[in-house]
Protein backbone atom coordinates (compact mmCIF):
# COMPACT_ATOMS: atom_id res chain seq x y z
CA UNK A 1 0.00 0.00 0.00
CA UNK A 2 1.44 3.42 -0.91
CA UNK A 3 2.46 5.85 1.78
CA UNK A 4 0.56 9.09 2.27
CA UNK A 5 3.55 11.19 1.22
CA UNK A 6 3.22 9.70 -2.27
CA UNK A 7 -0.20 11.31 -2.71
CA UNK A 8 1.51 14.53 -3.81
CA UNK A 9 2.58 12.63 -6.96
CA UNK A 10 -0.90 11.20 -7.65
CA UNK A 11 -3.03 13.86 -9.33
CA UNK A 12 -6.15 11.66 -9.49
CA UNK A 13 -5.95 11.04 -5.75
CA UNK A 14 -5.40 14.74 -5.08
CA UNK A 15 -8.46 15.62 -7.19
CA UNK A 16 -10.54 13.03 -5.35
CA UNK A 17 -9.44 14.42 -1.98
CA UNK A 18 -10.19 17.96 -3.14
CA UNK A 19 -13.70 16.98 -4.23
CA UNK A 20 -14.30 15.15 -0.96
CA UNK A 21 -13.08 18.18 0.96
CA UNK A 22 -15.67 20.25 -0.90
CA UNK A 23 -18.35 17.77 0.12
CA UNK A 24 -17.10 17.94 3.69
CA UNK A 25 -17.51 21.73 3.59
CA UNK A 26 -21.11 21.22 2.49
CA UNK A 27 -21.65 18.88 5.45
CA UNK A 28 -20.34 21.64 7.73
CA UNK A 29 -22.83 24.04 6.19
CA UNK A 30 -25.69 21.57 6.62
CA UNK A 31 -24.73 21.01 10.25
CA UNK A 32 -24.59 24.76 10.87
CA UNK A 33 -27.94 25.34 9.16
CA UNK A 34 -29.47 22.48 11.13
CA UNK A 35 -28.29 23.89 14.45
CA UNK A 36 -29.38 27.43 13.55
CA UNK A 37 -32.86 26.40 12.47
CA UNK A 38 -33.55 24.58 15.75
CA UNK A 39 -35.36 21.78 13.94
CA UNK A 40 -33.48 19.17 15.92
CA UNK A 41 -31.66 17.78 12.89
CA UNK A 42 -28.34 16.19 13.85
CA UNK A 43 -26.22 15.28 10.83
CA UNK A 44 -23.09 14.32 12.75
CA UNK A 45 -23.72 10.56 12.55
CA UNK A 46 -24.59 10.72 8.86
CA UNK A 47 -21.52 12.83 8.20
CA UNK A 48 -19.28 10.40 10.10
CA UNK A 49 -20.71 7.46 8.13
CA UNK A 50 -20.17 9.35 4.88
CA UNK A 51 -16.53 10.14 5.75
CA UNK A 52 -15.92 6.52 6.75
CA UNK A 53 -17.43 5.42 3.45
CA UNK A 54 -15.04 7.67 1.52
CA UNK A 55 -11.94 6.19 3.13
CA UNK A 56 -12.25 2.94 1.18
CA UNK A 57 -12.48 4.45 -2.34
CA UNK A 58 -9.62 6.80 -1.51
CA UNK A 59 -7.42 3.90 -0.41
CA UNK A 60 -8.41 1.89 -3.49
CA UNK A 61 -7.60 4.81 -5.78
CA UNK A 62 -4.21 5.23 -4.09
CA UNK A 63 -3.45 1.52 -4.39
CA UNK A 64 -4.52 1.34 -8.04
CA UNK A 65 -2.58 4.48 -8.97
CA UNK A 66 0.50 3.09 -7.22
CA UNK A 67 0.10 -0.30 -8.90
CA UNK A 68 -0.39 1.32 -12.32
CA UNK A 69 2.81 3.35 -11.85
CA UNK A 70 4.77 0.26 -10.81
CA UNK A 71 3.43 -1.70 -13.79
CA UNK A 72 4.43 1.11 -16.14
CA UNK A 73 7.95 1.28 -14.67
CA UNK A 74 8.27 -2.50 -14.87
CA UNK A 75 7.28 -2.42 -18.55
CA UNK A 76 9.78 0.34 -19.31
CA UNK A 77 12.56 -1.47 -17.44
CA UNK A 78 11.83 -4.73 -19.25
CA UNK A 79 11.84 -2.93 -22.61
CA UNK A 80 15.23 -1.37 -21.84
CA UNK A 81 16.66 -4.77 -20.87
CA UNK A 82 15.21 -6.39 -23.99
CA UNK A 83 16.81 -3.73 -26.20
CA UNK A 84 20.16 -4.18 -24.45
CA UNK A 85 20.06 -7.97 -24.86
CA UNK A 86 19.02 -7.70 -28.51
CA UNK A 87 21.86 -5.29 -29.21
CA UNK A 88 24.38 -7.55 -27.48
CA UNK A 89 23.22 -10.53 -29.55
CA UNK A 90 23.45 -8.46 -32.73
CA UNK A 91 27.00 -7.34 -31.88
CA UNK A 92 27.94 -10.94 -31.08
CA UNK A 93 26.55 -12.03 -34.44
CA UNK A 94 28.48 -9.25 -36.17
CA UNK A 95 31.73 -10.32 -34.50
CA UNK A 96 31.04 -13.95 -35.39
CA UNK A 97 30.49 -13.00 -39.02
CA UNK A 98 33.63 -10.87 -39.15
CA UNK A 99 35.68 -13.65 -37.55
CA UNK A 100 34.65 -16.12 -40.27
CA UNK A 101 35.16 -13.78 -43.24
CA UNK A 102 38.41 -14.83 -44.98
CA UNK A 103 39.12 -11.42 -46.54
CA UNK A 104 38.82 -9.61 -43.23
CA UNK A 105 40.88 -12.23 -41.38
CA UNK A 106 43.62 -12.06 -44.01
CA UNK A 107 43.66 -8.25 -43.88
CA UNK A 108 43.94 -8.10 -40.08
CA UNK A 109 46.66 -10.73 -39.68
CA UNK A 110 50.20 -9.42 -39.36
CA UNK A 111 52.46 -10.06 -42.32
Amino acid sequence: MPHNHLISYMSDVQNFEKNMSSLSDKWDLLTLLGSMSNIGMDTSETRKAFEDLLDEPLMRLMEETFKKSLDELEFKAQSAIDILIRNLFERTADIGFLATDDDIRNYTQPK
